[in-house]
């Protein structure tokens, strides 16, 4: 098994529940958001909503619930203070699998996991024909190819290679898993990445290169 740790930043995965009403207020006393009206089932714990519409800026953004939701209620952890607020205002609420700027872990089967080192380097060439080099550095590059991934996964890997499409670094670690980790490096995407279906399955390879 193989391991990447990113931060999510863009295309996080949305899951099927949108509320937008002004029925829904929010309590302090439970730190929830609550309606009498609509149905809020349907939400996990420890997945995220995200909140706008409210006159408190504190009610609004990104949060984490705390249990699954019920058809009245959404109870948030304790790392965002919700403040009372009656309903009244046209509030929307958006459920996602992950949370902005919150860390992930991929676990993966690795197929392919094959150093291309480059050397970085100037050569001149004197008029006389004499050559010279001036040795920079060596970049260690890493073309790396999945096992099957299923379809149904990889609205997940859209969302991580969006999320490092400006070169943000992250934690590669081609012998371990969250869980077990074996040395785990900070890289960062080179190139283009590609899927690549199996003939006519719901399975993909995926490719992608690393630079360590």
């Amino acid at each position: 098994m193989s391991n990447i740790n990113y931060i999510a930043k863009r295309s996080i995965v949305p899951v099927v529940f949108f509320i937008s009403q002004s029925t829904v207020s929010a309590s302090s006393v439970d730190n929830s958001f609550n309606d009498s009206t609509n149905d809020l089932s349907g939400l996990s714990a420890n997945e995220w909503v995200y909140v706008t519409g409210f006159a408190n800026t504190e009610n609004n953004g990104w949060h984490q619930l705390l249990s699954d939701s019920t058809a009245n209620k959404i109870i948030i952890n304790t790392d965002t203070a919700l403040v009372t607020e009656a309903a009244g205002n046209a509030v929307t609420l958006q459920g996602y699998l992950h949370g902005l700027n919150v860390s992930y872990d991929l676990d993966f089967d690795l197929q392919r996991y094959t150093p291309q080192p480059k050397e970085i380097k100037t050569t001149i060439t004197a008029k006389g024909g004499n050559r010279s080099t001036l040795y920079d550095r060596t970049d260690n590059f890493y073309d790396c190819q999945t096992s099957y991934i299923n379809e149904s996964e990889l609205p997940l890997w859209d969302e991580f290679f969006a999320s490092v499409a400006a070169g943000e670094g992250f934690i590669f670690d081609a012998y371990g898993t969250s869980g077990t980790p074996n040395n785990p490096v900070s890289v960062e995407i080179d190139g283009a990445y590609a899927y690549q279906r199996v003939g006519t399955t719901g399975k993909f390879y995926i490719s992608f290169r690393v630079k360590i």
